[in-house]
C-alpha cells in the first residue's frame, strides 16, 4: 500500500489494527510500535471519500513536461525559471525582462520610426508633385494620388473613417 496516498479514517484504522495483530507487545514496544505511533497514524491527513484518480495528459501536457524535464537534466535549471516564481517575484522578474528587451530594442525602434517619417515625407512630396502636375495646362488630373494624399493625413491623424473613405474611393476608381 502507498503510504503517501490520502487514505479514508476506515483505511487507517484498519492499518492501525493490523499492525497491533501483526505485532508482539513486548517486540512493538522495542520496535515503536506503541501509542505514539498509532497516534501519529491516526493523525496523518485522510479523505472522507477515495480519490478520483488523475486524468490522463493531453499531449500538449505531455510534450510540456517532456520538455521541461529534457531542459533540467541538459541545462540543470527549469526551461522557464521565471515560471517557478511565485506571483510577485513573477511579476518583477517579466518587469526586468521588458525593460532590458526594451534597452536593447529601443534604438532600432526609434531608428526604424525616424526612416518611417523621412518616408513618408518623400512619398508625400512625390505625390503633390503628382497632383500640381497633373493641374497644368493639357495635363490629366492624378486623382490616385489626390486620394493616398487625403489618405496619408488621414493616416497621420488617426481617423479611421476618413482612411475608409479614402479606400472605398481608391476601389471605386
Amino acid at each position: 500500500m502507498n503510504p503517501f496516498k490520502l487514505k479514508t479514517r476506515t483505511q487507517v484504522e484498519e492499518e492501525v489494527r493490523k499492525a497491533r495483530e501483526e505485532s508482539d507487545g513486548e517486540v512493538s514496544d522495542i520496535f515503536g510500535l506503541g501509542d505514539e505511533l498509532v497516534d501519529m497514524i491516526r493523525t496523518q491527513p485522510v479523505s472522507e471519500t477515495p480519490l478520483a484518480p488523475a486524468r490522463p495528459m493531453t499531449k500538449s501536457e505531455a510534450t510540456e513536461v517532456e520538455a521541461d524535464l529534457i531542459s533540467f537534466r541538459l541545462f540543470d535549471e527549469p526551461a522557464d525559471p521565471i515560471a517557478q516564481l511565485s506571483e510577485p517575484f513573477r511579476k518583477m522578474a517579466e518587469e526586468q525582462q521588458r525593460e532590458d528587451l526594451e534597452k536593447l530594442v529601443g534604438p532600432a525602434r526609434a531608428a526604424q520610426t525616424r526612416q518611417e517619417r523621412l518616408v513618408s515625407r518623400e512619398l508625400e512630396r512625390q505625390l503633390r508633385e503628382n497632383v500640381l502636375v497633373g493641374k497644368l495646362p493639357g495635363r490629366t488630373p492624378d486623382t490616385g494620388s489626390e486620394l493616398l494624399l487625403r489618405f496619408l493625413k488621414s493616416y497621420g491623424e488617426n481617423d479611421d473613417a476618413g482612411m475608409r473613405q479614402v479606400v472605398r474611393q481608391l476601389v471605386a476608381a
